[in-house]
């Protein structure tokens, strides 16, 4: 490995050792994916829907008063494109608030190690369905989410927390591990999305997937990382017409064929049930692929986000 391959290697270790186990791509993802959304707007459509999340129940709270002194000095176009990033970030903001649903951020789609066995989980894709609210599964909330939009006779407070709810999701069910939990004799509740493998390069599986972009989200840095991507012409082929469903089963393959590479599955295979699970060391290859991976996820994620707004 040459030396400038080694560094790089060493700081994406770095960014995966701070991130939050708990997020869907920590907020430098969700931001740049709500830029890419935004560039593909046109200036009428990006007011209204900022003027809409500008009617959200806690935009005082959570809008306005973190809102960064570079920004708020800044012009109306600059703080408006904020509030449009402020908004992919907003669920996790939300968490442990009255507004907070845990389990929309997710659907876990089984991985089995061994053979199939049942699992208690919600993997309905149906809406509109009899299932509370507050139980739905990421696809589920997508599509709730859009119905909220789409009815004229919603309050302009409930369409701006289907906004958020929207942007975020956009973001999450393109995130790998939010489509997938592995289930074995020694996950025979699931590994919650990569949450229980421990890495040593980084807290978790899932923590590291979250990571993957970076975790500077200031505003220069979400638009560096957003024409670093645009330069690579490659990541910009996309199936924007591609289903919501179609997003997961995607993220679920991605899972499957690389996420859980061989030697996690292994380190899993020979752990007896009720012990610890060792921390597991990836490769510098599994890692630079990753990071090629998700840039590849986001670039995805924010074009539909922007095919989907355009469509209401």
């Amino acid at each position: 490995m040459t030396r400038r391959a080694a560094i790089a290697v060493f700081c994406l270790a770095n960014v995966f050792a701070t991130t939050s186990q708990a997020l869907a791509w920590n907020s430098l993802g969700h931001k740049v994916i709500a830029e890419i959304a935004w560039q593909q707007l046109a200036p009428i459509e990006r007011q209204t829907i900022v003027d809409t999340l500008k009617r959200h129940p806690r935009f005082a709270e959570d809008f306005v008063k973190k809102m960064p002194a570079d920004v708020a000095s800044a012009d109306h176009e600059t703080q408006d494109r904020w509030i449009f990033w402020q908004a992919a970030v907003w669920p996790d903001i939300a968490r442990g608030g009255p507004y907070d649903r845990p389990l929309w951020h997710y659907v876990d789609r089984p991985t089995f190690l061994g053979p199939p066995r049942r699992v208690a989980v919600n993997l309905s894709t149906d809406y509109p369905t009899s299932i509370p609210v507050e139980d739905y599964n990421c696809i589920q909330a997508a599509k709730y989410s859009l119905g909220v939009l789409k009815d004229n006779a919603t309050s302009p407070g409930a369409k701006a927390l289907a906004y958020c709810w929207l942007f975020h999701l956009a973001g999450d069910m393109h995130q790998p591990m939010h489509s997938t939990a592995l289930f074995c004799d020694f996950f025979p509740a699931g590994d919650k999305g990569g949450n229980d493998v421990p890495l040593v390069r980084g807290r978790n599986l899932h923590a590291l997937w979250d990571g993957l972009l970076g975790n500077d989200d200031r505003l220069s840095n979400v638009l560096r990382e957003t024409d670093h991507l645009r330069q690579n012409s490659r990541l910009w082929t996309v199936d924007t017409n591609a289903s919501i469903e179609s997003w997961i089963a995607e993220s679920h393959e991605l899972a499957e064929s690389f996420a859980y590479a061989p030697v996690i599955l292994d380190a899993v295979k020979s752990t007896q049930p009720g012990n610890r699970l060792s921390p597991i060391t990836l490769s510098d290859e599994y890692l630079r692929t990753a990071g090629a991976r998700a840039r590849q996820r986001v670039v995805a994620a924010g074009l539909r986000l922007a095919a989907v707004l355009n469509s209401l």
